[in-house]
């Protein structure tokens, strides 16, 4: 798919399905509760404008970027699930609750780790 807006939407959707299988993983181990389910269909307007957002991004930065297909989307993927470790811990910080870091961790990492290799398999750059 030579679009990164299509692929970035179509890892976005995919990313947001994953947290269903992730999330009740992170409730069972006691990581965090169960967030409220009236903000799903906020979540998945969330998912796919970030999913295009990052998809511009990484077509952008597509030859900075280490490996080739999946790996390369997985990269890019780990970079911005870093900076959400960051974003985590400041929130920690200012609101005193470990859950909501616990849960952008956790959830965070096997969303954007799908997310990553969905975009890298789907994104060809144009020649």
């Amino acid at each position: 798919m030579r679009s990164s807006i299509g692929a970035g939407l179509i890892a976005g959707v995919i990313a947001f399905a994953m947290q269903f299988i992730v999330g009740p993983i992170g409730i069972a181990l006691g990581l965090f509760t169960m967030p409220p389910i009236s903000g799903l269909a906020i979540t998945l307007v969330i998912f796919i404008i970030f999913g295009i957002v990052f998809g511009m991004i990484f077509s952008k930065l597509y030859n900075c970027i280490p490996g080739k297909g999946p790996m390369k989307g997985l990269y890019f993927a780990m970079i911005i699930w870093l900076v959400e470790i960051f974003e985590g811990a400041f929130i920690a910080v200012l609101t005193k609750t470990i859950s909501i870091t616990s849960m952008m961790v956790f959830v965070g990492f096997f969303t954007l780790a799908t997310y990553g290799l969905v975009l890298g398999y789907l994104y060809k750059p144009p020649k």
